[in-house]
């Protein structure tokens, strides 16, 4: 993972952290279709605000404007850039983990990867929950 930025303490701010950069990182993951290596080059700028968690403790709701939407919370006496660069890939990374737009999966009769052939199972006819239906007159 390459990283670049900076994190700095707001002046007159009550606590207020701003931490800004970029990141570029080549994940893997398996593929949720074939079970397969999949791999995803990230890479992005981020622009986070962070105020104290002690500035909104006491009360039970706080109104908020469009421009605080954007503001994260931290405890204790700040946090680990660590951390938010973690969260920055997990967000980034695609809800559905595919090696290939065009995947095939795995057989549900015998469990091969239809990527490398055909694996020779029939198609399954209908479910048979819905074969009381079937039955039913108009």
């Amino acid at each position: 993972m390459r990283v670049t930025g900076e994190a700095e303490l707001l002046a007159h701010s009550d606590g207020e952290i701003r931490v800004e950069g970029n990141y570029a990182v080549e994940m893997g993951a398996q593929c949720d279709r074939c079970l397969g290596r999949a791999r995803y080059p990230l890479s992005a700028s981020f622009d986070l605000y962070y105020r104290p968690a002690a500035v909104v403790a006491d009360v039970e709701e706080v109104a908020i404007d469009e421009g605080e939407a954007e503001i994260a919370f931290y405890e204790g006496g700040g946090m680990l850039l660590e951390d938010i660069l973690r969260e920055q890939v997990l967000l980034a990374l695609p809800m559905q983990r595919v090696c290939d737009d065009a995947c095939k999966g795995i057989c549900p009769e015998c469990g091969r990867n239809r990527n490398e052939g055909p694996c020779g199972c029939t198609a399954v006819a209908a479910d048979d929950r819905w074969s009381a239906l079937r039955n039913l007159k108009s």
